[in-house]
């Protein structure tokens, strides 16, 4: 690896991709684990409301009548997918 390009140096630059890497490789492993515990925390859920194994996905939309406050959904292929409490599309 040069420290310079067309005479002017560049080990800044080395630097710099270095630790964009380091931070990618972090984030990688921080969203492997983020994706690990939300499967944990939809399958506590799915056996607490009677669907065990159920492809749920909470979503960001209020929802007063799901037992933690927001909407939850099952993904069911080739189905509208409406909240499994307040009946809310999924796209609104």
């Amino acid at each position: 690896m040069s420290a310079n390009w067309k005479g002017r140096p560049i080990r800044h630059l080395h630097e710099a991709r270095a630790k964009v890497g380091s931070v990618n490789v972090a984030i990688f492993e921080l969203a492997k684990l983020r994706d690990a515990l939300e499967r944990e925390y939809l399958n506590a859920v799915g056996r607490l409301i009677g669907k065990p194994g159920g492809k749920l996905l909470e979503a960001h939309y209020d929802c007063p009548d799901a037992p933690l406050g927001k909407c939850l959904f099952e993904i069911v292929p080739d189905h509208a997918d409406p909240c499994l409490f307040c009946g809310q599309p999924l796209i609104r």
